[in-house]
């Protein structure tokens, strides 16, 4: 499996970021970081960005947890295609739900010691390279799943796509204003600020009320594009726009998050950019 990625984190107008990101071959990391676009080829990949709620050491700490607690989820299944052992495919869907829930667990035992409120998001994929196939005429796809918690997205642009737009969101930001948008009812801007769900409500309770979003895509092609990003790159850019530059093959992570936070009074702005070669 071929891909280009690029991952960028940036503070924004804010003091501190308390935004952070992971990805293969990639440490966490906070307040300024960039890593430009490489091609690689790897049996196996996953990446995560999460958004810590409020300000300060303790909204850091906990984002720079959830992905550290779910990298070592997902880096602990055998670095090889899953599909080469029986139930590969299902072990593999079931992945970035595991690394999340263990997430999950973590951040809410950390403020249940710290005595503390608060919590962060995160949104975690992965994908995992097909089996070879001795058939030529039949072409393996690359499989790719995702799980999410809280208002940061994934995007997954195809072009030509046949049904729909070459640009959808995978997942439903879980804050007042998305919610009540859905239903059809007036909305005001601070409601982004109300989230519905996130990591540090008690994971029990994220399993039971179906918090959790999952999505799996088994025939990810050559061409398809995958952003995952923190409100401050999608809640800050117009729709429209961010749907152009996620179709033109020159962006790189670093040019979303610049161009996030290039406006007053941004917030933090994180973005993984994923290509399929």
């Amino acid at each position: 499996m071929k891909i280009k990625i690029s991952a960028c984190t940036a503070k924004g107008s804010h003091i501190e970021n308390q935004d952070c990101l992971c990805a293969t071959g990639l440490c966490p990391e906070q307040t300024s970081f960039w890593a430009d676009r490489k091609e690689v080829e790897v049996p196996f990949l996953y990446a995560a960005v999460s958004d810590g709620i409020g300000s300060g050491a303790e909204s850091q700490y906990l984002a720079r947890l959830a992905c550290e607690t779910f990298a070592k989820a997902v880096e602990a299944v055998p670095p090889i295609s899953l599909y080469d052992i029986p139930g590969g495919g299902e072990l593999h869907a079931d992945l970035p739900y595991c690394g999340v829930l263990k997430a999950a667990h973590a951040v809410y035992d950390t403020l249940q010691t710290l005595h503390a409120e608060g919590g962060c998001t995160l949104t975690g994929c992965c994908l995992t390279a097909p089996a070879p196939n001795p058939d030529p005429d039949i072409q393996p796809h690359t499989h790719f799943s995702m799980a999410s918690v809280g208002d940061s997205a994934c995007f997954w642009y195809r072009p030509h796509r046949q049904v729909g737009e070459p640009v959808q969101l995978l997942n439903y930001p879980q804050n007042l204003f998305y919610s009540r948008k859905k239903a059809g009812l007036a909305t005001s801007v601070f409601e982004k600020r109300i989230l519905e769900a996130y990591l540090g409500m008690p994971a029990e309770k994220l399993e039971r009320s179906r918090c959790i979003q999952v999505v799996t895509i088994d025939d990810v092609w050559p061409g398809d594009r995958f952003l995952l990003c923190s409100d401050g790159v999608y809640g800050q850019l117009p729709e429209a726009l961010l749907k152009k530059l996620l179709g033109l093959r020159w962006i790189t992570a670093k040019t979303l998050v610049n161009a996030a936070t290039f406006v007053p009074h941004s917030d933090n702005a994180t973005a993984i950019l994923i290509d399929i070669l």
